[in-house]
Protein backbone atom coordinates (compact mmCIF):
# COMPACT_ATOMS: atom_id res chain seq x y z
CA UNK A 1 0.00 0.00 0.00
CA UNK A 2 2.69 2.37 0.96
CA UNK A 3 4.46 1.63 -2.27
CA UNK A 4 1.32 2.73 -4.61
CA UNK A 5 1.27 5.72 -2.73
CA UNK A 6 4.58 6.35 -3.39
CA UNK A 7 4.30 5.64 -7.01
CA UNK A 8 0.77 7.60 -7.16
CA UNK A 9 2.90 10.81 -5.60
CA UNK A 10 5.52 9.98 -7.94
CA UNK A 11 3.29 10.58 -10.48
CA UNK A 12 1.74 13.41 -9.33
CA UNK A 13 4.66 15.23 -9.29
CA UNK A 14 5.78 14.56 -12.93
CA UNK A 15 2.40 15.57 -14.27
CA UNK A 16 2.99 18.89 -12.59
CA UNK A 17 6.86 19.68 -12.98
CA UNK A 18 5.40 18.17 -17.31
CA UNK A 19 2.77 20.84 -17.01
CA UNK A 20 5.40 23.52 -15.64
CA UNK A 21 7.94 22.84 -18.61
CA UNK A 22 4.71 23.00 -21.23
CA UNK A 23 3.52 26.20 -19.84
CA UNK A 24 6.89 28.21 -20.04
CA UNK A 25 7.73 26.60 -23.40
CA UNK A 26 4.60 28.25 -24.23
CA UNK A 27 6.04 31.21 -23.15
CA UNK A 28 8.76 30.89 -25.16
CA UNK A 29 11.13 30.10 -22.98
CA UNK A 30 14.06 27.38 -24.15
CA UNK A 31 14.70 23.92 -23.01
CA UNK A 32 17.86 25.73 -21.17
CA UNK A 33 16.14 28.17 -19.54
CA UNK A 34 13.08 25.82 -18.25
CA UNK A 35 15.93 23.09 -17.03
CA UNK A 36 17.61 26.32 -15.32
CA UNK A 37 14.04 27.47 -14.00
CA UNK A 38 12.99 24.39 -12.72
CA UNK A 39 16.09 22.37 -11.53
CA UNK A 40 15.84 22.43 -7.67
CA UNK A 41 12.41 23.22 -7.92
CA UNK A 42 10.16 21.67 -5.53
CA UNK A 43 9.93 18.05 -6.66
CA UNK A 44 12.62 18.50 -9.56
CA UNK A 45 16.34 17.32 -9.05
CA UNK A 46 19.09 19.43 -9.15
CA UNK A 47 20.13 17.25 -12.08
CA UNK A 48 17.10 18.58 -14.07
CA UNK A 49 18.59 19.26 -17.20
CA UNK A 50 18.31 20.52 -21.23
CA UNK A 51 17.22 17.27 -22.39
CA UNK A 52 15.08 16.29 -19.41
CA UNK A 53 12.91 19.98 -20.31
CA UNK A 54 12.77 18.52 -24.12
CA UNK A 55 11.35 15.06 -22.95
CA UNK A 56 8.84 16.64 -20.55
CA UNK A 57 7.46 19.26 -22.91
CA UNK A 58 7.50 16.29 -26.18
CA UNK A 59 5.57 14.12 -23.63
CA UNK A 60 3.48 16.36 -22.34
CA UNK A 61 2.23 17.47 -25.97
CA UNK A 62 1.71 13.92 -27.25
CA UNK A 63 -0.44 13.86 -24.08
CA UNK A 64 -2.84 16.86 -25.20
CA UNK A 65 -2.57 15.79 -28.97
CA UNK A 66 -3.96 12.40 -28.11
CA UNK A 67 -6.67 14.08 -25.84
CA UNK A 68 -7.59 16.65 -28.38
CA UNK A 69 -7.80 13.65 -31.18
CA UNK A 70 -10.17 11.46 -28.74
CA UNK A 71 -12.07 14.63 -28.47
CA UNK A 72 -12.20 15.45 -32.28
CA UNK A 73 -13.15 11.91 -33.04
CA UNK A 74 -16.35 11.80 -30.30
CA UNK A 75 -16.89 15.17 -31.72
CA UNK A 76 -17.10 13.67 -35.26
CA UNK A 77 -19.37 10.90 -33.92
CA UNK A 78 -21.74 13.41 -32.57
CA UNK A 79 -21.72 15.24 -35.86
CA UNK A 80 -22.42 12.28 -38.47
CA UNK A 81 -25.59 11.24 -35.75
CA UNK A 82 -26.36 14.57 -36.14
CA UNK A 83 -25.99 14.44 -39.77
CA UNK A 84 -27.94 11.18 -40.38
CA UNK A 85 -31.05 12.36 -37.70
CA UNK A 86 -31.42 15.71 -40.52
CA UNK A 87 -30.60 13.07 -43.87
CA UNK A 88 -34.15 11.06 -41.93
CA UNK A 89 -36.11 14.19 -41.79
CA UNK A 90 -35.66 15.35 -45.29
CA UNK A 91 -35.49 12.15 -47.06
CA UNK A 92 -39.34 11.56 -47.72
CA UNK A 93 -39.98 14.95 -48.65
CA UNK A 94 -36.95 15.33 -51.43
CA UNK A 95 -38.04 11.81 -52.76
CA UNK A 96 -41.32 13.39 -53.35
CA UNK A 97 -40.02 16.00 -55.80
CA UNK A 98 -39.61 18.54 -53.11
CA UNK A 99 -36.94 21.12 -54.16
CA UNK A 100 -35.77 22.44 -51.29
CA UNK A 101 -35.76 19.17 -49.13
CA UNK A 102 -33.56 18.10 -52.07
CA UNK A 103 -30.83 21.13 -51.44
CA UNK A 104 -31.00 19.94 -47.82
CA UNK A 105 -30.35 16.00 -48.69
CA UNK A 106 -27.18 17.28 -50.93
CA UNK A 107 -26.25 20.06 -48.82
CA UNK A 108 -26.55 17.01 -45.64
CA UNK A 109 -24.65 14.38 -48.09
CA UNK A 110 -21.71 17.41 -49.14
CA UNK A 111 -21.37 17.94 -45.41
CA UNK A 112 -21.23 13.76 -44.48
CA UNK A 113 -18.77 13.44 -47.50
CA UNK A 114 -16.52 16.03 -46.02
CA UNK A 115 -16.80 14.65 -42.55
CA UNK A 116 -15.43 11.39 -43.51
CA UNK A 117 -12.97 13.16 -45.70
CA UNK A 118 -14.01 12.13 -49.12
CA UNK A 119 -15.52 15.43 -49.96
CA UNK A 120 -14.26 18.01 -52.64
CA UNK A 121 -16.15 20.75 -53.47
CA UNK A 122 -19.86 20.34 -53.51
CA UNK A 123 -21.72 18.78 -57.27
CA UNK A 124 -18.18 19.13 -58.00
CA UNK A 125 -19.21 15.42 -59.92
CA UNK A 126 -22.20 16.73 -61.46
CA UNK A 127 -20.16 19.78 -62.70
CA UNK A 128 -17.82 17.26 -64.40
CA UNK A 129 -20.66 15.35 -66.55
CA UNK A 130 -22.81 17.87 -66.92
CA UNK A 131 -22.83 18.84 -70.80
CA UNK A 132 -23.05 23.06 -70.79
CA UNK A 133 -23.40 22.85 -74.15
CA UNK A 134 -27.27 21.26 -73.54
CA UNK A 135 -28.02 24.38 -71.54
CA UNK A 136 -30.00 27.04 -72.66
CA UNK A 137 -28.70 30.60 -72.91
CA UNK A 138 -30.87 31.68 -70.27
CA UNK A 139 -29.82 28.63 -67.96
CA UNK A 140 -26.63 29.66 -68.79
CA UNK A 141 -26.93 33.77 -67.88
CA UNK A 142 -29.03 32.32 -64.34
CA UNK A 143 -25.56 30.19 -63.84
CA UNK A 144 -23.51 32.95 -64.76
CA UNK A 145 -25.67 35.19 -62.20
CA UNK A 146 -25.07 33.42 -59.64
CA UNK A 147 -28.55 31.40 -59.20
CA UNK A 148 -27.93 28.05 -58.09
CA UNK A 149 -27.31 25.27 -60.19
CA UNK A 150 -29.62 22.68 -58.99
CA UNK A 151 -32.31 25.25 -59.16
CA UNK A 152 -31.18 26.28 -63.19
CA UNK A 153 -31.50 22.75 -64.03
CA UNK A 154 -34.78 22.08 -63.26
CA UNK A 155 -36.42 25.66 -64.51
CA UNK A 156 -37.09 27.25 -61.28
Amino acid sequence: MASESIASARRVRLASRRALALGLRKQGASFRAIATTLAGSEGVSERYDESQAYDDVTIELRRLQAKNSESAGELRVLLEAQLLDLHAAYWQRARSGDYQACDRILAIMDRRARLAGVGGEPLAGLLRVLDLGKLSVEQLERLAAGEDLLRVLVNQ
